[in-house]
């Protein structure tokens, strides 16, 4: 189906759970991102689940969801894939027979690529402007009882009008309709953005580990640092 519907351009994107191409939708003519991840068959039913997650959010914020669908590769995949990208990414998930795509919308940059772009100069006024709306976005996603548990500057993005819109939701967690905190598999997410909580095996955590990152992203937005000194 992705062949038939989209024409891939480039590799824009890539990281431990999938790699996102810009592609052209050949019935529309827009431009998308489209977020590919190798699945084990056992785990379709929960890569659904998130997906139906992802579904629910529509806000300014927060990088809009078009749909999604689960294939198997198409013949020659890898071969397409080595012309966009000589590293040969896609093949991380060649042992895979099934792979989930939904496209979401195209954005310009992350915010780690301001961060790493703009070491001395910086507006204030903008970075509190940003960090509002990063904040906005977080709230809105608290508010439909979910936890965003990889929310670091390189799945905040900018749009086209210099907007935010966090991303990455694929990890994220649905908490039930009652306790706000459970015990949940943790060691998820990016090790540098975890909250004390995650880097337990099984813990009880809640809303309060995104609260954790936001500080550490502030502080990155405040005080220039190098990728070193950040680390």
């Amino acid at each position: 189906r992705f062949l038939d519907d989209f024409k891939p351009i480039i590799v824009i994107g890539k990281g431990g759970f999938g790699s996102v191409c810009e592609a052209l939708n050949l019935a529309d003519k827009n431009v998308y991102a489209v977020k590919r991840i190798g699945i084990p068959k056992r785990k379709v039913q929960q890569v659904l689940k998130e997906a139906r997650v992802m579904a629910k959010f529509d806000h300014p914020n927060i990088v809009r969801y078009f749909g999604t669908w689960i294939e198997r590769p198409p013949s020659g995949w890898q071969v397409c894939c080595f012309f966009m990208e000589k590293s040969f990414f896609f093949l991380h998930f060649m042992h895979t027979k099934i792979i989930h795509l939904f496209p979401v919308k195209l954005c310009s940059h992350s915010l780690e690529d301001w961060l790493e772009s703009n070491r001395k100069d910086r507006d204030f006024d903008q970075i509190k402007s940003w960090f509002i709306q990063i904040v906005e976005a977080v709230a809105y996603i608290h508010e439909r009882n979910v936890i965003h548990r990889d929310l670091k500057p390189s799945n905040i993005l900018f749009d086209i009008n210099g907007q935010i819109r966090v991303c990455d939701l694929g990890i994220a967690s649905e908490l039930g309709k009652v306790d706000e905190t459970q015990t949940r598999t943790c060691d998820i997410g990016t090790l540098l953005y975890q909250s004390p909580e995650q880097n337990q095996k099984f813990w009880m955590y809640s809303f309060k580990v995104a609260v954790f990152t936001l500080g550490l992203i502030y502080a990155e937005l405040c005080v220039s640092m190098s990728r070193d000194e950040r680390i």
